[in-house]
């Protein structure tokens, strides 16, 4: 991994035995700095707050305690299935829950010693499209009430644009559609990245006609939270033994 600066702040994901997470930690007063550490328990002792997609654990207490942090906020896992987690030192950052779901935890975040606030939105969408419309008019209606910086990342589990798939059928614009107006009625700005084009694979490398390759993991910010954070980047790494790709 290439050494970290402090002037910026990135995102991403990091997929560790069925768990993906977002790791961030403090340098100065007013950045946040994205890891990609190579094993989660390095990673919780180089951050501050740390959230965890497709836990699959009913209680993440144990976990949060193991990873030495101190509070958590909790969406349980639905049978064999979703399971978020956002686990914090409290020395460091101050997070009081907004409100949580199935599809995301979302909660606003301020890193001591500052004082500025953001709203962290945390999504793990849904695979079922009625689910997924859902999380769209709950997003829009979470913009309409917050007029302050939001950032709000990770796994939506749908494409924006055709130029977002490779392989398999089209796109469905309906689909697609629903999702682009949910953006553009929440004024959120996609952050882009460097790197592969695609955060996930069916795997299928050996077959190349049934190989499909999607951009579906993104990461998105207001206008006031990109001017708080201008250099804001995000990086997608080479693929490991996931079906997602890491990105910080």
């Amino acid at each position: 991994m290439e050494e970290t600066t402090y002037d910026h702040l990135c995102t991403g994901s990091l997929l560790l035995d069925s768990i993906r997470a977002f790791e961030f930690s403090m340098e100065n007063n007013e950045v946040l700095v994205l890891l990609c550490p190579r094993a989660l328990t390095k990673c919780a002792s180089q951050t501050t707050l740390l959230v965890l997609l497709e836990t699959k654990i009913a209680d993440d207490k144990k976990l949060t305690e193991e990873l030495h942090f101190d509070m958590l906020i909790q969406s349980p896992t639905v049978g064999l299935s979703g399971g978020i987690v956002m686990i914090w030192k409290e020395d460091c950052v101050t997070v009081d829950e907004v409100s949580t779901t199935p599809q995301g935890i979302h909660a606003m975040v301020k890193v001591l010693p500052s004082h500025t606030l953001w709203l962290f939105s945390a999504i793990y969408a849904s695979t079922i499209l009625a689910d997924r419309k859902l999380l769209w008019d709950s997003l829009v209606t979470i913009s309409k009430s917050n007029t302050g910086n939001w950032f709000i990342g990770e796994e939506f589990n749908e494409v924006v644009k055709a130029r977002d798939k490779f392989g398999g059928n089209p796109i469905n614009l309906s689909r697609s559609n629903l999702f682009w107006n949910c953006l553009n009625e929440c004024r959120l700005v996609d952050l882009g990245y460097k790197g592969s084009k695609y955060t996930w694979t069916n795997k299928r490398y050996k077959n190349r006609s049934s190989l499909i390759l999607e951009r579906i993991d993104r990461c998105f910010a207001n206008d006031c939270w990109i001017s708080q954070y201008p250099d804001a980047s995000v990086n997608h790494l080479p693929k490991t033994n996931s079906n997602h790709c890491l990105y910080k």
